[in-house]
């Protein structure tokens, strides 16, 4: 496995991770998050890096249809309602299934 594919996939994880425990603790039906909230319930540094980093994997998230993105005039919020597959995987606190979820939506829009 290359440097940049090792890379790619700490940041897949972390944001498995972080929406796991976003999605789990969720009272409502849907959550709105931005990157460096996934940074810092991944407890990664908060860089210009880390967080384009996770943006990319957000953003190949929002083209298969798992995340919605809504725009502010400063920044962009992401959303995961109730509909999303992913929502239930988090719910149950299942980690492979949601970290298979992203990683097959990231595989078909490479």
């Amino acid at each position: 496995m290359s440097e940049k594919n090792k890379r790619s996939e700490v940041y897949e994880k972390a944001v498995c991770d972080a929406l796991v425990e976003l999605i789990s603790k969720a009272k409502g039906t849907c959550v709105s998050f931005e990157s460096i909230d996934i940074a810092k319930l991944a407890g990664l540094p908060i860089n210009a890096y880390t967080l384009y980093s996770i943006k990319k994997v957000l953003y190949k998230l929002m083209r298969a249809g798992m995340v919605r993105r809504l725009r502010r005039k400063k920044g962009r919020i992401f959303v995961v309602n109730c509909d999303s597959p992913l929502w239930s995987a988090c719910k149950i606190k299942d980690r492979e299934i949601v970290f298979e979820i992203i990683s097959e939506c990231i595989k078909n829009k490479d």
